[in-house]
């Protein structure tokens, strides 16, 4: 397997890239691994040196406790959002296999990238765009309706001082937003600035 001779020629490197916690693992890993098999890739070990080798960001829509998250395993301190976007399956990622190598449905033409049920996707349209339209009415309450708005605006002001799973939830959302949107940053920035300034 590729990752694995990767990580074999270049463990030096390749550990001084992984983060702390997976730098003393290295020599382990290589050992009991059996990495060299092919199979489903299950480790952020595999994930990190991917992320070297490719030279790209890889980005996987993992559980992490009762709430799905973004993790992101780059090669360089980057907030490029451009990458390869991986979904867990339980503790293991599906192997991506040559076209050529798959079974298709009989439906499937051989050139296109993926499969979708015609049915499946008028329902999920439908309750997509019913979901939109009561966001947008909301949204547009709120913006109106200034007891509404304050009644909102008290809820959530109290869910967050009394709750604290959802303060953490808010506080690593944040976090993640500050991090990925760029434009939200800069916002945020200015805004400590604007603070600082009146101090």
């Amino acid at each position: 397997m590729k990752i694995w001779d990767y990580i074999k020629e270049n463990q030096v490197w390749v550990s001084k890239s992984l983060p702390s916690s997976a730098k003393q693992y290295i020599n382990q890993y290589l050992n009991t691994s059996q990495m060299e098999q092919d199979g489903p890739s299950r480790t952020e070990i595999e994930l990190h040196t991917a992320s070297l080798l490719l030279q790209t960001n890889i980005f996987v829509y993992c559980k992490s406790g009762v709430h799905w998250t973004w993790k992101k395993y780059s090669p360089f301190n980057s907030t490029v959002h451009h990458g390869i976007y991986l979904y867990m399956d339980r503790n293991k990622f599906d192997v991506v296999v040559a076209v050529e190598n798959s079974k298709f449905p009989p439906n499937l033409n051989k050139n296109e990238y993926y499969y979708q049920d015609p049915k499946k996707t008028a329902m999920i349209n439908t309750r997509k765009r019913k979901q939109e339209q009561i966001t947008n009415l909301n949204n547009k309450r709120y913006k109106l309706d200034d007891q509404f708005r304050h009644t909102q605006q008290q809820k959530t002001s109290d869910k967050y001082k009394l709750d604290a799973q959802y303060r953490s939830r808010q506080m690593h959302m944040q976090k993640q937003k500050y991090a990925f949107d760029a434009s939200y940053a800069l916002k945020k920035k200015t805004i400590c600035k604007v603070a600082i300034l009146k101090l």
